[in-house]
């Protein structure tokens, strides 16, 4: 038992540490510039789901509006892991004016229900890794495609 608290304890140090030393997820595609900011984690279900809140900055440097019509969600595992599913699209309805900001809020949930407690921090030690593609039109009718790579792990997010 104590065995397993200290190693549960260093896992959390050393966890905590990688995202503090790691930075935000941030980029820039075409004129718009992206941040993930307030991620937040949780366990929940004994430690066999995870939960991740955050939001995505876009910031527009170009000269033109930006209307975008479309997000693409797609995930990896990063370890062993299976993960069923696809690409997700569906419509987004946002618009990013020259020098300003849209914030997207994004809620994840994933669970590991073949997992026993230990087998869990080890699946979201190595997680997945999320891409979010928004896509849409300036002014000028060009296609914008911003794509933004989030980590979602046990280092990623303020528990």
């Amino acid at each position: 038992m104590r065995r397993s608290l200290i190693t549960w304890l260093l896992f959390g140090i050393v966890a905590y540490l990688a995202a503090c030393a790691a930075g935000p997820p941030r980029g820039e595609a075409d004129s718009v510039a992206w941040e993930v900011i307030n991620a937040q984690q949780r366990t929940e279900e004994h430690g066999t789901r995870m939960r991740w809140n955050f939001t995505i900055l876009l910031r527009n440097h170009g000269t033109t509006v930006i209307t975008f019509e479309q997000m693409d969600v797609s995930t990896q595992a990063m370890g062993s892991g299976n993960i069923h599913g696809g690409i997700q699209s569906k419509p987004f309805d946002g618009r990013l004016e020259p020098n300003q900001e849209l914030r997207v809020p994004r809620n994840e949930s994933w669970t590991c229900d073949r997992c026993g407690p230990s087998e869990a921090a080890r699946f979201f030690s190595q997680g997945f890794v999320q891409t979010i593609t928004f896509t849409g039109r300036d002014a000028l009718g060009v296609t914008v495609k911003v794509p933004i790579r989030v980590p979602l792990n046990s280092s990623f997010g303020t528990p």
